[in-house]
């Protein structure tokens, strides 16, 4: 904001900015205005709904203000060649921050459940679109198969997503588990990356097929954790 000659904002207009932002990715709009279509009223609704059709009178926020802190805000500060180089480096250290949030303030149960879940963009971007994400997953079965695929670990008791890994397709640096002398295979590495916190803790991974295998199993039992899965036939291990 400073180097734009802005006005310095306050926590309370971040949260507003942030809500603002939740609230348009909810309700897409497809015009030729973009981003000012939410603060224009419609002159036919006018009378009626001034309030909810503006949301520099529904919100207490106006556009140029809004467009001046979304082209400010960052989740990391990374040069823009860096990103250019790496598009998943800004968002990589929010989610790794989201993962020790919840891992200091979530109180888990007995059961971690493993599995994979998409989230579809529908909001607007100025630099990535829908349509340009910079990965996109396609996964038929899925009630909504095309998004972004992430990787995630739950409390069984609560449901609370406590650990999520973006898959960022084939040609994004392959992710090790740390510490991994024996480079272990993709996806039993992958199920011991999201359960690293609780290691030694004696609780139950719960996983279907596309997690479960003998050397997942062996591996997270010798770290202190039990398994339950469905482990295919004619496995390496598992004849």
């Amino acid at each position: 904001l400073k180097n734009r000659r802005g006005q310095a904002t306050t926590i309370g207009e971040l949260m507003k900015f942030f809500g603002v932002r939740l609230v348009i990715a909810l309700n897409p709009r497809k015009t030729t205005d973009g981003l000012a279509s939410y603060w224009s009223i419609n002159p036919s609704r006018r009378a009626c709904r001034p309030k909810l059709d503006d949301f520099h009178m529904r919100y207490g926020i106006s556009f140029s203000r809004f467009k001046t802190l979304n082209d400010s805000v960052r989740l990391s500060s990374f040069h823009e060649q860096t990103t250019l180089q790496d598009p998943y480096k800004p968002i990589d250290a929010f989610i790794d921050a989201l993962n020790q949030r919840r891992v200091d303030g979530v109180i888990l149960g007995k059961t971690i459940v493993t599995d994979e879940f998409m989230s579809p963009w529908k909001g607007e971007e100025s630099n990535y679109p829908h349509e340009t994400r910079v990965h996109i997953t396609k996964i038929p079965r899925k009630p909504r198969g095309i998004g972004v695929e992430f990787k995630v670990s739950c409390d069984g008791e609560s449901g609370i997503m406590l650990h999520f890994e973006m898959q960022k397709g084939a040609n994004a640096p392959l992710q090790q588990f740390q510490s991994d002398p024996e480079k272990l295979p993709f996806h039993c590495a992958g199920v011991l990356r999201s359960v690293t916190p609780w290691f030694g803790s004696g609780r139950v991974l719960i996983a279907d097929a596309a997690f479960s295998s003998l050397l997942t199993s062996v591996e997270l039992l010798k770290r202190g954790l039990y398994f339950i899965g469905v482990i295919k036939t004619c496995t390496k291990g598992f004849p």
